[in-house]
């Protein structure tokens, strides 16, 4: 049945109540209950409420609800809050005051303290990022020095600015120059990076190549060449490749003879990359009789050869390769491969 009265809230639980019709002095909220919580110990209750409490609620009933309020206890809410509201205020002017007296007793800059000291003015905020900025630099600051001390021939980083990664030949190892040498020297056919070759192929790296048919019955054909950084289509000289090949019919050439062919290749490579460093075409020489032992036999030595000075030497094996000419006739072509490079980034640290 619908309650015209209008709903106050409950003193204890604060749910909306009105007068229960069938109870006379008990209250019940919108779900038709009498009791807090349906916690029959604790009957709703309004303040001024007519009629004396039920046989079951204690004057002073403890737990989590408080206690049945007195006529005058609006008021003292009101009073409460108003002492809350005004020590909070007094708080804040407290407050206020200490943090002033701080700032006014704090000595200027180079005045002395209580303690006989004297206390430094304040340092700018940029200071603070300073030493942030010089520990950031102390990594490539001491790889500068390793490298300013290393001998001029080693290996650098291929990027200055990230000295941690690859390494490359130093500046005074240019790749142009050393083609530019084979070319005077050796009368080789010398190509840019992308032009065709005599063959009509396109090349993949700058390179310099020669053929030999004369006097044997199959041809041969050397090339030394290098790669850059490949971060850097123009950047510094990264790898030398030297290639020894031999193509002929019936067989061809043996992988012996590929083999000592490419011994032959390997020593001009060397002496026109170092041609004033008899060190480092010696330690070269010496990596290379390492893996040569494996590639001579046809075999791919599992890991390359690291010289003293940092560079790496690996090889690939002449594998045979039988392709039928025009006429149908089987020509076998093996291909001996050297790289000389310097040290990838996961290398750098057994040179350090």
């Amino acid at each position: 049945m619908s309650m015209p009265f209008q709903p106050i809230p409950c003193t204890r639980c604060g749910q909306p109540v009105q007068p229960d019709p069938q109870a006379h002095g008990m209250w019940v909220d919108r779900w038709n209950g009498r009791y807090c919580g349906g916690d029959q110990r604790f009957p709703h209750q309004v303040p001024n409420a007519a009629g004396p409490l039920p046989p079951h609620q204690a004057p002073n009933a403890a737990a989590p609800f408080p206690t049945p309020p007195v006529p005058h206890a609006a008021p003292a809410k009101r009073t409460t809050a108003v002492w809350v509201v005004a020590g909070s205020a007094l708080a804040v002017i407290v407050l206020i005051a200490v943090v002033a007296g701080v700032f006014l007793l704090r000595p200027g800059p180079g005045k002395p303290t209580a303690a006989g000291t004297s206390e430094r003015s304040p340092q700018p905020v940029e200071s603070s990022a300073v030493p942030r900025q010089q520990e950031s630099q102390l990594p490539q600051s001491r790889q500068t020095e390793a490298e300013q001390t290393a001998p001029p021939y080693a290996p650098v980083p291929c990027d200055p600015k990230r000295p941690f990664g690859h390494r490359c030949f130093p500046p005074s190892t240019t790749g142009a120059e050393f083609l530019e040498r084979i070319r005077k020297a050796e009368n080789w056919i010398c190509y840019r990076k992308g032009e065709k070759n005599r063959a009509g192929y396109e090349t993949s790296r700058a390179e310099c190549e020669a053929f030999n048919n004369k006097d044997r019955p199959y041809t041969l054909k050397a090339s030394i060449g290098y790669d850059t950084d490949i971060l850097q289509d123009d950047g510094p000289m990264q790898k030398v490749v030297i290639s020894a090949s031999t193509s002929g019919k019936n067989g061809g050439a043996t992988v012996k003879e590929t083999a000592d062919f490419a011994v032959r290749v390997f020593d001009i490579a060397l002496t026109h990359l170092w041609p004033d460093n008899e060190q480092l075409r010696t330690e070269a020489k010496q990596a290379f009789e390492k893996v040569h032992a494996l590639c001579a036999k046809d075999v791919r030595p599992e890991d390359p050869v690291q010289m003293p000075s940092g560079y790496v030497v690996s090889c690939d094996p002449p594998v045979a390769i039988i392709i039928n000419d025009a006429k149908g006739v089987p020509v076998t072509t093996r291909s001996y491969i050297i790289h000389l490079r310097a040290p990838y980034v996961y290398e750098v640290s057994n040179t350090d």
